[in-house]
């Protein structure tokens, strides 16, 4: 198992105090920085391919990782912060990486977090993006062929060897690797998943890879309309622990949700038909303990005459509506909680803060937006707001489904597919602005063998239905296992040759930068092969 330790900022306790390293001190950090990246790049691809470990220093919380991914190495990786410039390894643009401009002359702090978030976009080429960097960066400063080659040369044979590759990958009459998929071909599909899932053994998935690539199928064909009417913003999809180890689901229009043990409504589960209004609002926060059950209202001496009034006005519009559930980003304070059990309305505060445990993990901002696109309620911003029909919500169902590891009780939150909206709904609801506020939601159920297999798989996952929304767009894969590669390699070859035969120059500077030029192409290609290496015998 390989070892990456993080940078440490009291290394570079000069640079704090407002020195800047020489060239030749900047240089050589780069080089062992890239030495560490091949390192954990080369043990994670491939079929032989590991997990590692990702070491982080004493001041950083997330202590130890267990991962494959490439966004996650380079989220740990040591880099040289100064006050003049900033360098990671990092990919830039497409799949195939461009020349790494940014480390051979130094990158804007904006221009390394775009290209960290780009390498995140791309997780499932991540490792190849990683290693290919890191390789011409290697040989740009270690290869003895390129030594005394101006660096602007290196930079422009990497760019033109990069231009030729993304325009031989991009034409279709000339890359026989090239495919465009057809989405009625469910083979070619399932294949693109397979290709992502498979080489992470991190996550134990060898006996299950045909169960999770159903999985995967299942929930994008629930979340196709949705990446359809609304391509760029992020699919809502959740991921919980299984509480059987050998046993994935996929829940589709389900929320899962932790709630305190004292939560007072959960006894009264499962309860059916809720008519829901959601607010994002905190209203007289209380030191009252979260666990305190309200049987009786407190005495009116204990209250605000004014919130009393509001909150007894905003009981009886909900009353009046049919509402049977309150749900609210925020805080709910305890004197309104008591008047709507009164009239048999439970309610559920906090949703962005309480219920996002460890046990359960979602990728959206917070679970107030995602609940809105569950039940089709809208986000009402005041307790004073007038409740309207337009304003209003529904679930169909709201039930307990598990304790978590931690103990804590979950509460699944959900709208199946089967459930259609119910003739006796009150008749302040309105159907019609409730579905144009709802939205496709998948949380996947993951039967992992610990907490490493799990956020190691999460991330594949997520990898996998990234990857099958941007082919909604451009349908177009690639043969795997190094066909691509020896494809390309092969153009590369043929392209310098003609570089290499094309009439010498007059002018003696211009054939010496002939010959650097052919030299960079060449390592260009050494990079590329290194990579086909790793795949084995082909």
């Amino acid at each position: 198992m390989t070892r990456l330790t993080a940078f440490d900022a009291e290394v570079w306790s000069s640079v704090v105090h407002g020195q800047v390293l020489g060239n030749e001190e900047t240089t050589q950090e780069i080089a062992r920085l890239v030495r560490d990246l091949l390192e954990l790049g080369r043990a994670c691809y491939g079929p032989q391919g590991r997990c590692i470990m990702v070491q982080a220093n004493e001041r950083c919380g997330d202590a130890i990782t267990i991962t494959s991914v490439a966004a996650r190495i380079l989220d740990h990786a040591r880099y040289y912060e100064g006050p003049q410039r900033h360098c990671y390894v990092v990919p830039r643009g497409n799949a195939l990486p461009a020349v790494p401009q940014g480390l051979l002359r130094g990158t804007t702090e904006a221009d390394a977090h775009d290209n960290r978030a780009q390498t995140k976009q791309h997780m499932d080429c991540g490792l190849f993006a990683v290693l290919f960097s890191a390789s011409l960066l290697q040989e740009a400063l270690d290869l003895a062929a390129l030594q005394g080659i101006p660096r602007r040369q290196i930079v422009h044979g990497y760019d033109l060897a990069h231009a030729w590759s993304t325009r031989f990958l991009n034409d279709a009459g000339a890359c026989a690797s090239r495919r465009t998929i057809e989405w009625s071909n469910v083979e070619a599909i399932s294949a693109v998943v397979r290709g992502i899932l498979a080489p992470k053994k991190v996550a134990n998935i060898g006996a299950t890879m045909d169960s999770l690539v159903a999985l995967v199928m299942q929930a994008f064909v629930h979340l196709f309309q949705d990446a359809i009417d609304a391509p760029s913003e992020p699919r809502l999809v959740q991921f919980a622990r299984s509480v059987d180890p050998s046993e994935s689901s996929v829940l589709l229009d389900t929320l899962v949700l932790e709630v305190p043990e004292s939560w007072p409504q959960l006894w009264s589960l499962p309860l059916r038909g809720a008519v829901v209004a959601l607010f994002n609002i905190t209203v007289a926060a209380t030191d009252a303990p979260a666990n305190l059950h309200l049987t009786t209202l407190p005495g009116s001496h204990l209250l605000d005459e004014a919130d009393r009034m509001g909150w007894a006005q905003l009981t009886q519009q909900l009353v009046a509506c049919g509402v049977t559930l309150v749900l609210s980003q925020k805080k709910i304070s305890l004197e309104l909680a008591a008047m709507l059990a009164a009239e048999g309305i439970a309610t559920l505060e906090r949703l962005s803060i309480k219920h996002i445990g460890s046990a359960v993990v979602t990728r959206w901002i917070d679970d107030g937006r995602v609940m809105q696109a569950l039940s089709g309620a809208a986000l009402l911003g005041d307790w004073a707001t007038t409740v309207g029909t337009k304003d209003l919500g529904y679930i169909a169902d709201v039930r307990l489904c598990e304790t978590g590891e931690s103990g804590r009780p979950h509460v699944a939150f959900s709208n199946a597919p089967s459930d259609a909206m119910p003739e006796d709904l009150p008749p302040t609801v309105d159907t019609a602005a409730i579905g144009a506020r709802r939205r496709a939601i998948v949380t996947f159920r993951l039967g992992c063998p610990d907490v490493f297999a799990f956020d190691e798989l999460r991330h594949l996952l997520h990898a996998a239905l990234d990857t099958l929304t941007k082919l909604l767009r451009a349908p177009v894969v690639y043969g795997g296992s190094g066909l691509m590669e020896l494809e390309l390699i092969h153009h590369l070859e043929a392209q310098a040759k003609l570089l290499g035969s094309a009439p010498a120059p007059g002018d003696h500077s211009a054939r010496v930068q002939l010959r650097q030029l052919q030299h960079v192409i060449e390592a260009y290609i050494a990079g590329l092969r290194g990579i086909v290496a790793l795949l084995g015998p082909l």
